[in-house]
């Protein structure tokens, strides 16, 4: 199996995970798209709002703002779940 690399936390490139959202908008993601997905996720996470540093949270939104990065993933993940999508 291949290796997940872990991703910067200050890197705002999503370069790396372009072949994933497109394996997932397919609907033909393998385990190692969705770890490398989910991984991104984890390391990119977004503070809650309300919380002492505005400047930092709107920073952290911008890897997922920039290029419709969410819309793309959550649009991916949702058709590949639906149950009409589930192979036999």
């Amino acid at each position: 199996m291949e290796q997940v690399r872990p991703y910067e936390k200050e890197a705002l490139d999503t370069s790396a995970i372009q072949a994933d959202i497109a394996s997932l908008s397919a609907g033909r993601p393998d385990i190692v798209n969705l770890r490398r997905l989910a991984d991104f996720s984890e390391q990119h996470k977004i503070a809650l709002a309300g919380q002492p540093d505005e400047d930092n949270i709107a920073e952290q939104r911008l890897v997922w703002v920039d290029d419709r990065l969410f819309d793309r993933v959550l649009q991916g993940l949702v058709e590949f779940l639906e149950p009409a999508q589930v192979r036999k």
